[in-house]
């Protein structure tokens, strides 16, 4: 028993408050529709084999989060905080993959005599969509943390 007490498995709790749990469906909720949200906004371009919602990275993302607010919901917090920064980790290269995209882009704009654009390409609206998830998370975590 040694083994699941050095993985912090003593403090698995399966008592179910209804705030944890509408928590952690609120959260759930948020983390699968921010799936598809657009995350680069590009006016004047189609992106034909780049999506402009990232959802190609967005599946393992996805199952970190989920498997991160179920951690949490039956107290296992340690694991949650470590899956929660993964989860940050993943968001911070989205957030740097957008950025090259959109500056390749305004670079091709640019050079282009023939465009004439009045909108750059840059971030969408999906990004503010996409941190609430995880800021909910975090904002859950120190909150138990604090109450134990």
């Amino acid at each position: 028993m040694a083994f699941l007490r050095w993985f912090g498995f003593e403090n698995v709790n399966f008592k179910i408050t209804t705030e944890r749990l509408g928590v952690a469906l609120l959260s759930a909720i948020l983390t699968i529709g921010s799936t598809f949200t657009p995350v680069i906004s590009t006016p004047h371009f189609w992106l034909e084999d780049y999506p402009s919602d990232l959802s190609h990275s967005r599946s393992f993302l996805l199952v970190v989060e989920v498997v991160s607010i179920g951690l949490n919901l039956i107290n296992l917090r340690r694991w949650a905080g470590a899956l929660l920064g993964i989860t940050l980790i993943m968001l911070l290269s989205d957030l740097y993959a957008a950025f090259e995209v959109t500056d390749a882009i305004n670079a091709h704009m640019a050079k282009d005599p023939t465009l004439h654009y009045t909108q750059h390409a840059g971030l969408g609206w999906g990004w503010w969509f996409i941190i609430l998830g995880p800021c909910i998370m975090a904002v859950v975590l120190i909150r138990d943390s604090h109450h134990d």
